[in-house]
């Protein structure tokens, strides 16, 4: 399936989701993105449901878990009680499950089939698409070929392991350690490490952001790779100090 512009579903549902954390973030925050907070709510709506619709599942779960964790640190930092967190709560899961009864209802129970793995028929499938074959090939590829087996030819590689003609990788972790070897291996603790630190260091305002920006990173390389360039952008985020303009003031 092929969107406008040549993307696939994977990197349009990423883009989505990424606008979906977005809004949310203004939203929480009381910030005006549109100019309305009821209009920014009914973008979020409206981002949820054409998320869901790409049947790609990576960018709208990235999506879910790093709103969760921006939530759960900004509450705390707001010092919201358990009262009005329990509302809105709430709120938010009855809009959850009326999107997800809506769009399923109009792919005619399709999009549930989708997220449990199965396919049209509802036969179960393997519910990564295949992605877990890619990375045993390359964990395999790392332990024999210490050094690297060459930038570029984890996909031939693949195409005599598993016999894929388009044995593309989804896994960014998973290529580092294959085509760069050691050096990759030493490239991806790094990576992982500094935005723990930046994260360590700051108050619950900066951990809100930060925790976001490394998630988001995190898993859309593990599903997408760098197949669009907002993995790199968002982890650069995640580098810099976040403050509350507010209180430096």
């Amino acid at each position: 399936m092929q969107h406008l512009g040549g993307f696939g579903p994977n990197q349009v549902a990423t883009a989505i989701g990424l606008g979906m954390f977005v809004l949310l973030v203004f939203i929480a925050s009381k910030t005006k993105l549109s100019g309305f907070l009821f209009l920014d709510a009914v973008f979020l709506i409206y981002f949820s449901y054409r998320g869901l619709l790409t049947f790609s599942r990576g960018g709208i779960l990235v999506a879910t878990v790093s709103i969760i964790l921006f939530l759960f640190f900004y509450s705390l930092y707001k010092k919201v009680s358990i009262k009005i967190l329990t509302k809105y709560i709430f709120i938010g899961g009855f809009f959850l499950v009326a999107i997800w009864l809506y769009t399923s209802n109009i792919t005619g129970g399709m999009l549930d089939n989708r997220y449990a793995g199965r396919n049209k028929i509802g036969v179960k499938e393997d519910i990564t698409s295949g992605r877990l074959d890619i990375i045993q090939v390359q964990f395999d590829n790392f332990l024999e070929y210490p050094l690297g087996i060459g930038v570029g030819n984890g996909k031939y590689e693949r195409q005599k392991s598993i016999g894929k003609v388009t044995g593309a990788s989804h896994n960014e972790v998973g290529r580092l350690l294959e085509e760069h070897g050691i050096i990759g291996f030493f490239i991806l603790i790094m990576l992982l490490t500094v935005p723990i630190f930046n994260f360590l260091r700051g108050d619950y305002f900066q951990k809100a952001f930060i925790i976001s920006f490394y998630v988001i990173w995190f898993l859309t390389i593990n599903h997408s790779a760098m197949r669009i360039a907002i993995p790199g952008f968002i982890y650069a985020l995640s580098l810099i100090r976040i403050t509350d303009y507010e209180e430096e003031i």
